[in-house]
């Protein structure tokens, strides 16, 4: 909606809306001191979708995609964006490769990780980060895993941090 903001001494001014993607700029030289302007290209914009797990999360022996993590933001061409991906995990076997996947909405892998823990009951942490361009509009991603070699399952283990968190950012221009 509209802003209010102090146009003089003691004097509120009604600021309408921007349009999508614009971003409100300090301008001396606009009557209240405000506008609103394109995002600058330059600059990194941050954050453009996340997804943190609080809990336990099961994961099965197969490749399968890890719940919550399929993240559908809108893309601008021309941008480099990273994708990053953290893991608290526990697996019921002993030196089983716990393998995990970022790829694209129809599941073609971009990136992978693996990662062995030596004792059944065992807990460690995996993080990837990936950085990729793509076309300009809905772009999604999601992260997948399994068990790529032994037997038993793998976990995501919930705590403080949660049992995992997925996050893609724009870090500036291409």
């Amino acid at each position: 909606g509209d802003l209010l903001v102090g146009a003089t001494n003691d004097v509120v001014a009604k600021l309408p809306v921007g349009t999508d993607n614009q971003v409100l700029v300090a301008d001396s030289t606009a009557t209240n001191g405000l506008s609103w302007q394109s995002r600058p290209l330059n600059l990194p914009w941050g954050v453009m979708a996340y997804y943190v797990a609080t809990g336990n999360s099961s994961i099965s022996t197969v490749t399968t995609d890890i719940t919550g993590t399929s993240l559908t933001f809108t893309a601008t061409a021309n941008r480099l964006y990273r994708a990053i991906f953290v893991c608290d995990y526990s697996q019921n076997t002993a030196n089983a490769i716990a393998g995990f996947y970022l790829a694209n909405a129809s599941g073609t892998l971009l990136n992978a990780v693996a990662n062995t823990i030596s004792v059944a009951n065992g807990f460690a942490q995996i993080s990837m980060t990936h950085l990729f361009t793509t076309t300009a509009g809905s772009t999604t991603r999601k992260m997948m895993c399994d068990l790529s070699t032994g037997t038993g399952s793998i976990r995501g283990t919930g705590g403080g941090g949660g049992a995992y968190s997925f996050i893609i950012e724009d870090i500036g221009p291409a």
